[in-house]
């Protein structure tokens, strides 16, 4: 076989097997999440600037953020936002594809996200999971956390609205955990055919990095059952017996007539009312930011709790008064409940402010909330120097590429080991080629 003709098998042969690997290993993005209502739920068709030019958000997704109070001291800034790029950046902060949802802050805290509307079937069920992953630190070390604290949470509004301060979005539990994904969850009732989902970030310290990555949204949703109509049971006929004609009619006989005590008729039971519970909340001053209540840490007034029903009505409400026992919400008839903290003056939440549970006949809920003072002093983590000093703008977000070319390039980066095998191997056979040639 002449040289030339194998070589151009051999290059071939390899495109070939090149091609047949990247099917083989090409990340199925969303594939564990089938009907996933969300649009762009892995971050992976692209991202807009919305606003300023540091807010960098995913397409079809909406950046929301607390503006404020003590901004002048370092707390509740507007992060920036943008795209975490695995082939730019590495593939530390991105779970699947090559695209993370990313904000961040530096020597400042936030409480922050993004959310999307979207249409779900009416009154269902709504399940919301995300992967997340935060990385809150005074050093710079990308793979370690030093000093930091941050709360990641995902939230649904069955009502479909677009305010993450609403006492209608239902918010799950918060976690801590830095620097390793963790999978966030939340179930809630649709109030309608449409609920917003939020994913959220807070920084508790005003720290050198504070930042969030988000990936691979996914929501179900669960159709009510078709309730079915109760059977009647057919109406009985009665039978009617003919009497012979041939039949003499029977002879009338006297009989002594007898008195009957009528039968008393059942007096019916009364319904018994279903035994009343309770919800009892303590609030404490969380001095470690820890989110959990330690031996040394207090129980703080001026919180306002609110008790609401399934149905979003208020039921209770008090503040705070420092109680070691806490407050007992009591003579409350079994069913849901939503129990809400606004935080005292000066304080900060770092746990949910939010808990949904079902009180049954008689029995009690214990729901605590965690608050951490925030001083209004200057920051002692990053002191405002003396002279002006300009901090570098995040970095651009890369250009976009079409959806089928980023999908190949992922999938080239992910078997670039191979890619320089094959190179390898066809690189001396072209060379001695070369030279023959001559």
């Amino acid at each position: 076989m002449p040289r030339r003709r194998f070589l151009r098998i051999l290059i071939v042969a390899s495109l070939f097997l090149v091609l047949a690997l990247t099917a083989e290993l090409a990340p199925a993005v969303g594939a564990d999440c089938p009907g996933n209502p969300v649009r762009n739920p892995g971050f992976e068709d692209g991202f807009r600037t919305r606003g300023a030019s540091q807010v960098v958000v995913a397409k079809e997704w909406e950046a929301w953020y607390q503006d404020g109070p003590n901004q002048e001291d370092g707390y509740y800034h507007r992060p920036d936002y943008g795209g975490e790029n695995a082939s730019v950046f590495g593939r530390r902060r991105v779970r699947e594809g090559n695209f993370a949802q990313k904000w961040s802050s530096t020597y400042a805290t936030h409480r922050a996200g993004v959310l999307e509307q979207i249409a779900v079937p009416a009154n269902s069920m709504v399940t919301l999971k995300a992967w997340a992953q935060a990385w809150s630190s005074s050093a710079d070390n990308p793979a370690v956390s030093k000093e930091g604290a941050y709360a990641l949470m995902v939230g649904i509004d069955p009502t479909g609205g677009v305010d993450w301060r609403s006492s209608t979005v239902i918010w799950s539990p918060a976690s801590t955990a830095l620097d390793s994904w963790v999978e966030l969850s939340v179930q809630a009732r649709a109030k309608g055919d449409r609920v917003t989902v939020y994913l959220r970030g807070e920084a508790t310290y005003r720290l050198k990095h504070n930042d969030a990555y988000f990936d691979d949204v996914c929501v179900s949703a669960s159709a009510p059952p078709t309730p079915i109509p109760p059977t009647r049971a057919p109406t009985r006929v009665p039978t009617q017996t003919p009497i012979p004609t041939d039949t003499p009619p029977p002879t009338e006989t006297s009989t002594p007539a007898s008195t009957e005590t009528p039968t008393p008729s059942p007096t019916p039971s009364a319904t018994p009312t279903p035994k009343q519970g309770s919800i009892r909340v303590f609030v404490f001053e969380d001095r470690n930011g820890s989110g959990m209540r330690d031996e040394q840490e207090d129980p703080l007034a001026g919180a306002r709790i609110m008790v609401a029903n399934a149905q979003r009505t208020p039921v209770a409400e008090h503040v705070s008064d420092g109680n070691a026992e806490g407050y007992t919400f009591s003579e409350l008839p079994p069913g849901d409940y939503i129990v809400t903290e606004e935080n005292p003056p000066g304080y900060t939440s770092t746990s949910p402010i939010q808990w949904a549970g079902t009180l049954i006949e008689g029995g009690q809920l214990e729901v605590t909330f965690a608050n951490q003072f925030q001083p209004t002093a200057t920051p002692t983590l990053a002191p405002k120097p003396k002279t002006p000093t300009t901090v570098p703008p995040a970095p651009a977000p890369t250009p976009q590429p079409a959806k089928g070319l980023r999908s190949v390039g992922t999938w080239l980066y992910s078997i670039s080991g191979l890619l320089a095998a094959l190179l390898a191997l066809a690189a001396p056979l072209a060379i001695r080629y070369t030279r023959t040639r001559r």
